[in-house]
């Protein structure tokens, strides 16, 4: 399953390869698990309390909840 990330910080979907934001979901990156929870986690590191999350991780909108593709 891959994953998208959106960047609460910059308003948008971080693109493919770690290279910038877009608000396109087609040009917008898929991550696969691990890489899209190292990601958000190095972001939010900093974060206190009830701050809001910089970047958060969604499943990407291909992947269907019934479990077929």
């Amino acid at each position: 399953m891959n994953y998208l990330i959106w960047s609460n910080e910059h308003g948008a979907w971080w693109r493919r390869w770690e290279q910038g934001y877009t608000l396109d979901l087609t040009l917008a990156g898929r991550y696969p698990k691990d890489r899209a929870l190292a990601i958000v986690a190095a972001a939010n590191i900093a974060l206190a309390g009830d701050d809001e999350p910089n970047e958060v991780m969604v499943v990407a909108p291909e992947h269907n909840w019934h479990g077929r593709r």
